[in-house]
């Protein structure tokens, strides 16, 4: 684990010297998991996004200032993330579209014929 710490705090400390307010970071969602201390990963090509400021965290790891109390939602949501991550979101999700050719094509399983297909609606 000591590596992949030592190559997350890189990233963070190179992505807080670019002079670029946004910067597009793609990667592996084990990587962005770990750093971002989720309980899951990303899904493929999910789009997501996150904001670093570096002057919350202090060598101890823990925010730099009191906020006013004042969670935003997606602190709510995710209430593990380091300190200096904050307002994590999701911009953009891919979901695989079910048509009856597909359907028709897969091998048959043992699960319950009558259970209806998850659709980009669910």
């Amino acid at each position: 684990f000591g590596s992949l710490q030592k190559r997350m705090d890189a990233l963070e400390t190179w992505l807080s010297a670019q002079p670029e307010s946004i910067i597009c970071c793609v990667g592996h969602s084990q990587f962005f998991k770990a750093m971002l201390h989720l309980d899951f990963k990303f899904g493929n090509c999910d789009v997501w996004q996150v904001q670093l400021d570096m002057n919350r965290k202090t060598k101890e790891g823990t925010p730099a200032a009191e906020t006013d109390g004042a969670a935003t939602e997606a602190e709510n949501l995710y209430p593990n993330l380091p300190p200096q991550w904050f307002g994590l979101q999701r911009l953009y999700q891919i979901i695989p579209e079910t048509t009856e050719n597909t359907a028709a094509t897969e091998a048959p399983s043992n699960e319950d014929s009558s259970s209806a297909p998850k659709t980009g609606s669910d």
